[in-house]
């Protein structure tokens, strides 16, 4: 036997295959969040529309029923 360097010493090691970065959570939604957005806003002109429509209805109907109501209310009889 030889002197020197026995190339079963050598020992082999699986290569490293480098991950790209975590990042920060808000870069790696960034496009869910933007699709989430532009769904909703897509959904914003009917559900404006249908909050009018449900403040409209919240008013009272004018006539002498809701005036008799009003004047019954005031502690004085007028403003």
């Amino acid at each position: 036997m030889k002197g020197g360097w026995d190339p079963a010493w050598d020992k082999y090691k699986k290569p490293i295959i480098r991950r790209p970065f975590k990042l920060h959570k808000n870069q790696r939604t960034r496009e869910d969040r933007f699709e989430r957005i532009k769904g909703k806003l897509a959904e914003q002109p009917t559900l404006i529309e249908n909050h009018r429509k449900a403040i409209r209805e919240a008013k009272p109907k004018p006539g002498i029923s809701t005036l008799y109501k009003r004047l019954l209310a005031m502690r004085g009889g007028s403003r």
